[in-house]
């Protein structure tokens, strides 16, 4: 069955993620949003096309079009990395702060980010920027005034650090002698030997330093918290303070075009502007946009920062488009699939998504605005039922193209929880003890009653008509059902100790799993009578997805990154850690079968781990030029649908060593492309007009 892929692009960018940008042998891809659901800290333009950033998680990206599309590559560490420096398009190096179970705090690539190894620095060695002069030759700061230097490439490190109880958050080398270290409490020194000596010339302030740009040796400029900017003409000698209109907002990173012109970033979502040196600085507001750090080369620029934000700038930062992310302040709540292809995930905001391709692409089917969702039930792919804040329950007959808003729930009680046993039974539950149930799919509700009054009910499951649990409250009581709800039964009387059973799912009536706000894993056999703990995890409070009863998935928070989701072959006997680089809260888990699991979380963030295939898709826009494209991978004819008609385009398709392989124009609406002749491999597909440029990677098989 071919793979149909839709890609949307609107202006001259496209967010795209290829099967191949997954980190090294690890089956993992973010679907939602791209290209990851993480927080970006560093940016380089290496050159005019080639930018690099850097982020939570040990997040790598790449861009090889100046920020248009970008890939994803895990670095092999969890710590959340601050700064990179790439010294050619090949050498690069990152650095971050380590964990006990994380201790690779600086990285190494030297083929372009495409696989990295860890360098490991030694707990304890938290850094917070890198500079390389030469692909050898480098430094990295970071805290109890640490200035480390390495001569070979970072296999040994010389510590030139101050003794100090501040942290060095900045580092800049001209050359191989001249370089600034800047740091918190106003931390600002300087070598002319390669760092053998530091001098302390401070900068005449006690604020942190947080950006910092040098245009040569003499003239740099400095930015510290309280809105605080200073500038530099005779290398540090002496200082001016720089006049910011912004107030007091943290400028966290500077980049000067030239002596006059320059731009900035600050963690208020404003983009600030000079064209006096530096004397004056002006900001304008981004609209949802936080950036942490900007780079430009010439008049090429990208802005990375907070909830996945990616935005480029084509003409020295006069314009800016975004690229991906803004306003990722929504979360999803839940995910669920009716077959392998067949899913949708819904959160905050009223956020409805579908997918009808096992997550190669995800359609929002409702504008972001509206009720928080909570829970979903979808008997099949075209009959479903979801709820949310307000008594708010949704009804789809047609795969989510329409909902219909059910009555018969109070509106002040939110719902957190439904189940349906077939197309007319189901149950909806939530805040005040609520539970409702109803035979006629979803017309009339009838309120049930538990046998004590808990504060909310969190979960509802029916195995049955007949037969189902319900689950919360403070107290945790677990309650248990025969006769459809109309009479229930408390459970879990040996609970004392394990925890308030968070999240359960039982495969019959007596067969069930269960995870506690203890953040362990219960198991019963008796109908939940009894439950005996079979793990307990470092995440919490868990969620939970099995496949069967022995192949199942737990996840939850971000406590501790390195123990993000554990999986389960035998039943919850034994667990391995699946080193998942997912950085935002899991709230959501499902299996489509025994290998693909399907991740949903905060940031609006979608992720698969175990089965990934195909390509990621596409940012929809107003105003957008559609194109299909299949099948990806292919053979031999590859399909071209111009769904806008288009006119005056061309495809180009480039092999992996940058060399135009073909070039033809397209004159129907509808094409069709013999690529038989080509060797198996991975290609870069590109199609042109005057207004557009599509790119995508393509499988040739």
């Amino acid at each position: 069955m071919k793979n149909l892929i839709k890609f949307i692009f609107i202006f001259i960018f496209s967010v795209a993620l290829n099967k191949n940008t997954t980190a090294q042998n690890m089956p993992f891809a973010f679907q939602a949003p791209l290209p990851t659901a993480h927080k970006y800290n560093d940016v380089q333009m290496i050159d005019a096309n080639n930018a690099v950033a850097v982020g939570a998680m040990g997040a790598f990206i790449k861009s090889t079009d100046a920020g248009a599309t970008w890939s994803y590559t895990w670095t092999k560490t969890h710590v959340n990395l601050f700064g990179v420096d790439f010294t050619d398009l090949n050498t690069g190096y990152a650095v971050g702060n380590s964990f006990s179970y994380s201790p690779y705090s600086v990285v190494k690539t030297m083929d372009g980010g495409q696989t990295w190894d860890t360098l490991n620095m030694g707990l304890g060695n938290d850094f917070y920027d890198v500079d390389f002069v030469s692909a050898d030759t480098g430094w990295a700061v970071g805290i109890e005034g640490k200035i480390f230097y390495t001569s070979n490439g970072g296999n040994s490190w010389i510590n030139q650090g101050i003794t100090s109880t501040f942290t060095f958050n900045i580092i800049k080398m001209i050359d191989a002698n001249i370089g600034y270290a800047a740091g918190a409490n106003g931390l600002f020194y300087k070598t002319i030997n390669g760092g053998l000596n530091w001098l302390n010339t401070g900068a005449g302030t006690n604020q942190n330093a947080l950006a910092m740009f040098w245009r040569n040796q003499n003239e740099g400029w400095i930015s510290f918290t309280s809105g605080i900017i200073k500038k530099t003409i005779n290398g540090g000698q002496t200082w001016v303070n720089c006049s910011f209109t912004n107030g007091t907002y943290d400028v966290t990173s500077i980049h000067m075009k030239d002596s006059l012109n320059g731009i900035g970033a600050t963690t208020q979502a404003d983009i600030v502007r000079t064209s006096n040196g530096g004397q004056t600085w002006i900001g304008a507001n981004n609209f949802g946009n936080q950036h942490i750090a900007v780079s430009f080369f010439g008049n090429q620029g990208v802005f990375v920062g907070y909830f996945a934000c990616i935005q480029r700038s084509i003409n020295g930062g006069t314009s800016i488009l975004s690229v991906a992310g803004g306003y990722n302040y929504y979360n999803y709540n839940k995910i669920k699939f009716t077959d392998v292809n067949n899913g949708f995930c819904v959160g905050d905001g009223g956020k409805i998504l579908k997918t009808s391709n096992g997550g190669l692409q995800w359609d929002i089917l409702t504008p972001n605005v509206g009720s928080n969702l909570y829970d979903l039930d979808f008997i099949n792919q075209n009959l479903g039922y979801l709820v949310g804040v307000n008594g708010t329950i949704k009804k789809t007959i047609n795969g989510g193209t329409t909902f219909t808003n059910l009555t018969g729930v109070p509106s002040n009680t939110d719902l957190y929880s439904v189940s349906f046993v077939n197309a007319t039974t189901g149950w909806v539950a939530g805040e005040g003890s609520a539970m409702y149930k109803t035979t006629n799919g979803g017309t009339s509700w009838v309120m049930q009653t538990l046998p004590s009054f808990i504060s909310f009910v969190w979960q509802v499951g029916f195995v049955d008509a007949n037969t189902g649990y319900a689950t919360g409250g403070s107290n945790g009581n677990l309650f248990k059902t025969t006769d459809g709800g109309i009479n229930w039964t408390t459970l879990g009387q040996n609970l004392l100790g394990l925890g308030s059973i968070k999240y359960f799912q039982f495969f019959s009536a007596d067969t069930g799993y269960a995870t506690t706000t203890q953040w362990k894993f219960l198991k019963t056999i008796d109908g939940g009578q009894t439950w005996n703990a079979l793990a307990n995890f470092c995440v919490g409070p868990p969620v939970m997805h099995f496949y069967n009863q022995n192949t199942g998935v737990i996840s939850g928070d971000n406590t501790n990154f390195n123990c993000k989701m554990y999986k389960t072959i035998d039943g919850g006997l034994t667990w391995i850690n699946t080193q998942v680089p997912f950085g935002p809260n899991v709230n959501g888990l499902f299996m489509t079968d025994t290998n693909s699991v399907y991740m949903c979380g905060d940031d609006g963030s979608i992720a698969n781990f175990g089965t990934i295939g195909g390509v990621t898709t596409a940012i929809k826009n107003v105003n957008n030029m559609e194109v299909i494209i299949y099948p990806n991978p292919t053979s031999s004819i590859l399909n071209i649908d111009l769904k806008n008609n288009i006119q005056n385009a061309q495809i180009e398709i480039i092999n992996s060593h940058g060399q135009l392989i073909l070039k033809e124009a397209i004159s129907a609406k509808k094409t069709e492309l013999n690529i038989s002749h080509l060797s198996n491999g991975l290609y870069f597909l590109k199609i042109i007009n005057a207004n557009h440029i599509a790119t995508q990677k393509l499988l040739k098989q």
